[in-house]
């Protein structure tokens, strides 16, 4: 009896870790995808630039994607501004 339960878990563990790594790689896709496609709504709302255009600072990006912005880019909650991009905060890739 013994024996077959660890035949069975020896069969049916590898399974089950190599379903977790498809899920969690079909998530990153899947985030990936959207990230994409909300930065070209942003691209397309504001003259076809970018979030952050010409920078590599990541806080400059968050902030704009995930907060109101002007069409000139600036993130300002105030007066009529585009909704964020992104509710929350960026996915995290796990």
């Amino acid at each position: 009896m013994v024996v077959i339960l660890g035949i069975l878990a020896a069969t049916v563990l590898p399974q089950f870790s190599q379903a977790l790594k498809d899920a969690k790689e079909s998530s990153v896709v899947q985030n990936l995808q959207m990230i994409r496609h909300q930065m070209g709504l942003c691209k397309f709302q504001h003259d076809g630039k970018l979030p952050v255009e010409g920078t590599t600072d990541t806080t400059a990006f968050t902030n704009q994607m995930t907060q109101k912005t002007t069409l000139t880019g600036i993130v300002d909650a105030t007066n009529d501004n585009l909704d964020p991009y992104l509710f929350g905060e960026l996915p995290q890739n796990s």
